[in-house]
């Protein structure tokens, strides 16, 4: 009340300008949606699937979890990368047995936790692993789309 009336406008006007430009101030990573692989959908009819996503990031890179969680929408299985960014108390425990993947006692993690089915992406974990993971013992690819492959977890 105390500034001329004039100075209300400009102020105004400042205001929404800078409301305007502050989501520009941090780097947004946006990329096109291109929709979700039908290689999701490959444990659709398995009422007893339990799924994880590969790679399985750090509770520091939980977010990157996310694609995830849309990718589940194909099949509506139990994801053991957890939900909406809830991380249940063996989040941690799980990073320790599948963060290093593709090892042996990764493998056998993903039996004792009762994992049916998972999905490798290998654009992200590096396309040179997959003849690696294609020929380990208790895995068996059940499908691919591109560089995201659908295994089996079998019997030792």
């Amino acid at each position: 009340e105390r500034l001329p009336r004039a100075y209300h406008v400009a102020i105004a006007a400042l205001a929404i300008l800078i409301a305007a430009f502050e989501p520009y101030c941090a780097p947004l990573e946006l990329k096109r949606f291109e929709g979700i692989s039908p290689v999701y959908a490959t444990t659709q009819n398995e009422p007893h699937a339990i799924v994880v996503e590969l790679p399985f990031w750090s509770t520091t890179g939980a977010f990157q979890h996310a694609p995830y969680m849309l990718h589940s929408t194909m099949n509506w299985k139990p994801l053991l990368n957890g939900y909406s960014g809830f991380q249940p108390p063996s989040f941690e425990e799980h990073y320790a047995q599948l963060g290093r993947f593709p090892t042996s006692t990764s493998v056998a993690a993903l039996r004792a936790d009762g994992v049916t089915d998972i999905f490798v992406d290998f654009a992200q974990i590096g396309a040179g692993a997959m003849p690696g993971v294609d020929a380990m013992a208790g895995l068996k690819r059940a499908d691919a789309d591109g560089l995201v492959v659908h295994y089996k977890v079998t019997s030792p």
